[in-house]
């Protein structure tokens, strides 16, 4: 029975290992799979009841930067402050023209002659792991859950310098970053000037900021990109921003080659598009 059961472990693992990007993509694109699979799913399914059940109440517990105060150029400055955090999705340095890239990704930052600071490494695979990891007080290796959770962010201390904050998000939100902020959710917009099929351009990030500029209050606001977020990297951008050729237009990225996934994945959300943003 064992060794039946050995073999049977042994050739799935040698199955999904060979067909690894096949099964990422069937899985990417198709999220209510994972909760099908059995056993699995429903012991995953209760533990993280238990784990909610037992969890403390949200939010931190722990204030930081209580005392933070505005700098002279925020004090001396004759108009409200308004202070851009451009949250990005699955970026790679190593694709940024501005990072010596010879294939021209981001054209209107290197107008702008931007500082990039290339030796950066995301502190995790993904947003819920990275996203308040960025915004903690504590460092890669200092940082876990249970501190995450009990410390305040960077939005906390901004706050306690006297700024505004707004969170708007065309990705997965906040994981609970913002809670206490205000927070607005355009990924789950219909306009039809920015959404198609359920999914809406960063673009739609840059609507109605008109009302967030002319605030008479220093602001910081939070621009959370859905990006170079795949598979299906050519929902990312709309036509116009297509512009490496030939590209893939099938989110399962077995059917399409290297340098189709490539040049899809440049043409899309952290390339070319969001340089719109500068």
């Amino acid at each position: 029975m064992f060794p039946k059961n050995g073999q049977a472990v042994a050739c799935l693992s040698i199955t999904f290992f060979v067909y690894t990007a096949e099964f990422l993509s069937f899985f990417q694109n198709n999220k209510e799979a994972r909760y099908l699979v059995t056993p699995g799913s429903l012991l995953t399914s209760f533990a993280r009841v238990g784990i909610e059940a037992n969890r403390k109440p949200v939010g931190p517990e722990t204030v930081v930067g209580a005392d933070a105060t505005p700098g002279p150029a925020v004090k001396g400055s004759e108009r409200p402050v308004l202070f851009v955090f451009v949250l990005g999705e699955s970026q790679r340095s190593r694709s940024l023209s501005i990072n010596d890239y010879p294939r021209l990704t981001t054209p209107r930052l290197a107008e702008r002659n931007v500082i990039s600071f290339k030796n950066v490494l995301s502190s995790g695979t993904s947003t819920a792991e990275a996203l308040p990891r960025i915004f903690s007080k504590f460092s890669r290796k200092g940082f876990d859950k249970n501190n995450g959770m009990v410390f305040e962010n960077l939005l906390n201390v901004v706050s306690h310098a006297g700024f505004r904050v707004v969170w708007r998000d065309n990705n997965s939100g906040c994981k609970g970053l913002c809670d206490g902020f205000e927070t607005e959710r355009l990924n789950r917009s219909d306009d039809p000037n920015f959404c198609h099929d359920g999914n809406c351009y960063d673009e739609i990030l840059l609507n109605g900021l008109d009302e967030i500029v002319a605030a008479d209050v220093d602001t910081f606001l939070v621009l959370h990109l859905k990006g170079s977020h795949g598979p299906a990297y050519f929902r990312r951008y709309p036509p116009a921003f297509d512009v490496f050729r030939p590209a893939c237009s099938n989110p399962d990225l077995s059917a399409c080659t290297n340098e189709e996934i490539r040049n899809d994945r440049e043409s899309a959300g952290t390339r070319l598009f969001p340089s719109c943003f500068g």
